[in-house]
């Protein structure tokens, strides 16, 4: 499914861009998704203070929401009441990246089994192309339609072609190829995906 370069996009595959209305576009990352989210407004703030490593008071408008501080150093002489000024909350502004990286994360998770399914379905798409089984019988025939994993419960039958990479997918050299049984075939993909998930 890859568009030729005479649109102007030099693209070979569905993981680069997306459609928004008739036009493509990069997707946008978990940060710049979670950064969205969490836009704050400012809708309440207070003054506070920090103090510096001379131990000097400085004074800022704080949000309550997320804990920035949304001025830079107010005049000391526009501050009434100093004594009464309570400290910058450093916790209330901790709490918010800390939701904040979370989300992202979130998002993480979500657009990688998102493009997890998307890739296996275009993955089983190409294991029913004439290309893809003129490869697997070449390589089942190189090993003697012998399996090459002989993991436990191994039928020592192969009938499938193992990935060791993805790197050529669709053009793949007859060397990034191997021949497995069914059984090896499932085990090797089962820790593949256990892995790629933690």
């Amino acid at each position: 499914m890859g568009l030729d370069s005479s649109n102007g996009y030099d693209y070979t595959g569905p993981e680069r861009f997306v459609f928004v209305g008739e036009h493509m576009t990069e997707p946008k990352t978990p940060y710049e998704l979670a950064d969205e989210e969490f836009r704050c407004e400012h809708p309440a703030s207070e003054i506070r203070y920090k103090v510096d490593s001379l131990g000097r008071r400085h004074y800022h408008n704080q949000c309550l929401t997320c804990g920035f501080a949304i001025t830079s150093a107010l005049k000391h002489d526009s501050v009434s009441d100093q004594d009464s000024v309570r400290p910058f909350n450093k916790l209330l502004e901790a709490a918010w990246w800390k939701a904040r990286q979370e989300r992202q994360r979130e998002i993480g998770a979500q657009q990688r089994s998102e493009r997890e399914r998307e890739l296996l379905a275009l993955h089983g798409d190409y294991l029913k192309s004439p290309e893809w089984r003129a490869k697997r019988a070449a390589v089942l025939a190189r090993d003697g339609c012998q399996c090459q994993a002989m993991l436990p419960g191994c039928t020592k039958i192969a009938t499938q072609a193992h990935h060791l990479t993805y790197d050529h997918w669709k053009n793949e050299p007859l060397f990034d190829l191997v021949s497995v049984c069914a059984c090896c075939h499932n085990m090797i993909t089962a820790d593949d995906r256990a892995n790629r998930s933690q």
